[in-house]
């Protein structure tokens, strides 16, 4: 007989941001108790935008395995801002109920930005709290 309570899922944290407080780049982890798995991995990087080509990219075709690892996605944008609000939202979806960071304060910090807010219903808001209408400050 199962057990009425869901397993616990976890998403590990990591923030690095510039000078200017803005996001640079951030990576993420999610496993869920009982599984052995890391069921999501991503990375976000701020760079440049790469110079256009008129060639076509690779297009790789994967066999999807409900057991295995899911491979790492990584999200690139030349706006620290569209970052975090990518960010928030597949906090969101991930939907963990433990956030885990070496240091929370500082991975906020850099998170929130400048203003050190995240306004109520935005992307970040929703990712990192559950009360939808809730501000977040620092």
């Amino acid at each position: 007989r199962g057990s009425l309570v869901p397993p616990v899922r976890t998403v590990a944290i990591e923030v690095i941001s510039d000078a200017e407080n803005q996001l640079t780049a951030a990576a993420c982890v999610l496993m869920t108790q009982g599984e052995k798995v890391r069921r999501a991995r991503a990375v976000w990087l701020r760079r440049e935008a790469p110079p256009q080509s008129s060639e076509w990219g690779e297009v790789k075709v994967e066999d999807y395995n409900p057991n295995a690892e899911e491979a790492p996605k990584v999200f690139m944008s030349e706006d620290a801002e569209t970052l975090t609000q990518h960010l928030g939202e597949t906090l969101e979806l991930l939907d963990a109920d433990i956030l885990l960071t070496y240091e929370l304060p500082e991975t906020l910090s850099r998170l929130l930005g400048k203003k050190g807010v995240a306004k109520p219903g935005s992307a970040l808001a929703r990712g990192l709290c559950r009360r939808l209408t809730s501000e977040l400050k620092l």
